[in-house]
């Protein structure tokens, strides 16, 4: 058996849920760093400081590089880990990843059978009940969401919505990353309360994660329509009931994301 297989949109339960992250900066480099290629090499350095930490294993799917992130909940630290692979990349624009089901065990994984820790009531005691109701251990081994994310680096210009003035004359890029996916598991749709604000404070860290450490200037800008604006990232949120609504509703950012959809 392969250590992973995939966790396709397809699979996923619940709505088909998106979100996108972008930030503007001028870049200075002006061509001396390939930016998407060292922004794979040095994920992990941009990553962190965060809400999870990410590793890149030694683990390969399909010949392909995988990623390993962990994360915090209440009352149990590194309970959960969640495994991607690179299913694409482009060295002049970025790359995507697919999440995964590991089929293997760690130690770490009796922690997530939840009858064997003592959880106070609320949303994180629903999380354990369904992972107990559903086999901790099974659940545990899925990466809580079911699709893709995909990273772009790129000249502002080439970006969908409002983007800053003389984006062009002045060498300004943006750093975007955008996701369609569903829960993996009806337990995890449980954790909704928990997860989305968790994903806000992901990317976000990212996004300012990287600009910081490059030595960027970050370039202000207008927040787009219904969304939410924060240290000059935007970002937002859409559901859609079906696979159909969401391809319609999200043809401006599937034309920059090229890959995710499989």
């Amino acid at each position: 058996m392969s250590d992973f297989e995939e966790l396709t949109i397809e699979k996923g339960k619940g709505e088909h849920r998106t979100n996108r992250f972008r930030i503007y900066f001028k870049n200075h480099l002006n061509g001396c760093v390939n930016l998407p290629t060292d922004f794979l090499n040095n994920f992990k350095s941009y990553f962190e400081p965060n809400e999870a930490t990410v590793d890149v294993t030694d683990r390969s799917f399909r010949g392909k590089q995988t990623l390993k992130f962990v994360g915090d909940v209440p009352y149990a630290p590194d309970f959960h880990d969640d495994w991607v692979y690179v299913v694409h990349q482009d060295s002049r624009k970025g790359f995507a990843a697919q999440t995964l089901k590991r089929n293997f065990t760690h130690v770490g994984e009796k922690v997530a059978q939840g009858t064997s820790v003592v959880i106070p009531g609320g949303i994180v005691d629903k999380v354990f009940r369904g992972l107990a109701a559903e086999a901790a251990i099974t659940v545990n081994q899925h990466h809580f969401l079911a699709g893709r994310r995909s990273w772009v680096i790129a000249p502002a210009c080439d970006f969908d919505g409002d983007i800053p003035p003389n984006a062009e004359r002045e060498n300004i890029f943006a750093l975007e990353t955008a996701a369609i996916e569903r829960f993996s598991l009806p337990a995890y749709q449980l954790g909704e309360p928990i997860f989305d604000p968790m994903i806000d404070a992901v990317w976000t860290n990212l996004l300012r994660n990287y600009v910081k450490k490059k030595g960027f200037e970050v370039v202000s800008h207008r927040a787009w329509p219904k969304g939410k604006f924060e240290n000059n990232i935007s970002y937002f949120h859409s559901n859609y009931e079906s696979r159909a609504c969401c391809e319609d509703g999200t043809l401006g950012m599937c034309k920059i994301h090229t890959k995710l959809w499989p």
